[in-house]
C-alpha cells in the first residue's frame, strides 16, 4: 500500500479501465471508496480508498485527497479516461476533472430520479432562491424574464406546494428523455441534432411545461440544478457528440458493495478497518481475479447477456405500429424506446435484423455500430 495522505490510502488491483465508477460506503468513521472498471459489461474493482469521515468538515480536504488518489492512478498508466459515472458528489467530480480534463462526467440516472422525486415532493418553502431570470434569458431568449419564483406572504407558507403530485411523473419523464438524447441517435422524424440543438430543445420543452402549469419554483430549481449549461453537461449524454456511455447508472458499484457486504462480511456491520483491508486483500481480490479469468476464457458469460437475450425475444413478438428511421448497419432507430433502452435495442431493429446465430458473440459499444455480432 502507498499512502495518499495521513487520512487516505489505496492499492491497485487491475490495470485496465474504460471508464470510472466511484462510490462510497460508511464503515465506523471512515468512508470506503471504490473505483470500478468494466470489461464487456462486467465490473471489476480497480482500486480502493479509505478516508476519515471527519474530513467532510474541512472545506476542500476531501477533494484534495481524491485528486491525489486519481493522480496516483494516472501515474500508473490511466492517462486517458472517457467516462466517469458517479452520483452528484462535487468533491468526486471536481477531483476527477482536475486530473482528466477531457473526461465526461455521467451522473447516475437512478440518483437523478431519486433526487428529483425527493425535491418535487418537498413542500417546504425555500429560504434562498438563487435563480436569475436575466441570466436564463441571456442563454435562451424564449425564457420570460418575468417568470421567476415569487416572494409569498408568510401567512401563506403553510399552503405552499412546490409541485402538484399529478405533475411530478411528467417532469421526471421529460428529464429522463432529455438525458437519453444524443447526436448519434436520430429523433422520431429522422433528424440528427447537434449537441447545442439537443440542449436548447430540452430546455425549451421543460420550460414550456413549467410555464404552462405556472410552476415558477420548479422551473427555478430545474434550471439552477439541472438545465443550465454547466449542470446539463454532467448528466446529458449528448455532451459528448461522438460517443455514448453504454451505462446509465452506477449499478456496477452497487453490486460490488453487495458482494462485499453479503458474501464476505455478512456478520460484520461495522468491521474494524484492519479486518476490512484483510478481507479485501486476501479474499475479495482473488475472487475478482478468478472471475475475470472465467470471462476471458469463455467458461462463464457476463450476466447482462442473459437479460439481453430475454429482452430480444420479447421484442421479437411485439407489434409494430409506427415506423422510424432504422439502420441495422449502424444499429440505430429513431423511436424513443431505442434511445431509452438499457441495451440500445428496440422492436424495429430486432424484427428488421432477425434472430442472430448466437447471443454469446454479441458486443456493445458507444459508437457505430452500437451492437455488433
Amino acid at each position: 500500500m502507498q499512502p495518499v495522505s495521513k487520512k487516505g490510502f489505496f492499492f491497485i488491483i487491475f490495470n485496465f479501465l474504460i471508464f470510472f465508477i466511484l462510490d462510497k460506503t460508511n464503515a465506523l468513521g471512515f468512508e470506503l471508496y471504490s473505483v470500478i472498471g468494466q470489461s464487456d459489461g462486467a465490473g471489476f474493482a480497480l482500486a480502493y480508498l479509505l478516508i476519515n469521515s471527519s474530513t467532510k468538515k474541512i472545506d476542500g480536504i476531501r477533494t484534495n485527497i481524491l485528486a491525489e488518489f486519481f493522480n496516483q492512478l494516472q501515474n500508473r498508466g490511466l492517462k486517458y479516461l472517457q467516462f466517469f459515472l458517479s452520483d452528484k458528489d462535487f468533491a468526486q467530480i471536481t477531483a476527477a476533472q482536475s486530473i482528466w480534463s477531457n473526461i465526461k462526467i455521467q451522473l447516475c440516472l437512478w440518483h437523478i430520479k431519486k433526487a428529483l422525486k425527493k425535491k418535487l415532493a418537498d413542500n417546504t418553502p425555500p429560504k434562498i432562491i438563487n435563480y436569475s431570470s436575466y441570466s436564463a434569458h441571456e442563454a435562451f431568449n424564449f425564457i420570460d424574464i418575468e417568470f421567476y419564483p415569487l416572494v409569498f406572504d408568510k401567512k401563506k407558507e403553510k399552503n405552499f406546494i412546490f409541485c402538484p403530485k399529478d405533475l411530478r411523473p411528467k417532469i421526471i419523464e421529460l428529464l429522463e428523455s432529455h438525458l437519453h438524447r444524443h447526436p448519434l441517435i436520430p429523433n422520431c422524424v429522422g433528424q440528427f441534432l447537434s449537441r447545442e440543438d439537443i440542449w436548447r430543445l430540452s430546455v425549451q420543452e421543460i420550460y414550456e411545461f413549467c410555464y404552462k402549469h405556472n410552476l415558477r419554483h420548479v422551473w427555478a430549481y430545474l434550471w439552477t440544478n439541472w438545465y443550465q449549461k454547466n449542470m446539463w453537461i454532467l448528466w446529458g449524454r449528448a455532451a459528448v457528440e461522438d460517443h455514448i456511455c453504454i451505462f446509465r447508472t452506477t449499478m456496477l458499484i452497487e453490486s460490488h458493495w453487495k458482494v462485499i457486504k453479503r458474501d464476505f462480511l455478512p456478520k460484520f456491520f461495522r468491521p474494524r478497518i484492519d479486518f476490512l483491508i484483510y478481507i479485501i486483500i486476501s479474499r475479495l481480490i482473488p475472487h475478482q481475479q478468478q472471475q475475470y479469468q472465467k470471462y476471458l476464457s469463455g467458461r462463464e458469460n457476463v450476466s447482462w447477456r442473459k437479460d439481453f437475450k430475454k429482452e430480444w425475444k420479447r421484442l421479437e413478438k411485439s407489434k409494430i405500429n409506427n415506423f422510424y428511421l432504422t439502420d441495422t448497419t449502424k444499429w440505430i432507430c429513431g423511436c424513443l424506446s431505442f434511445a431509452c433502452s438499457r441495451f440500445l435495442i428496440c422492436k424495429h431493429l430486432i424484427q428488421k435484423y432477425g434472430r442472430p446465430k448466437s447471443f454469446h458473440n454479441i458486443y456493445r459499444q458507444g459508437k457505430y455500430p452500437f451492437i455488433y455480432f
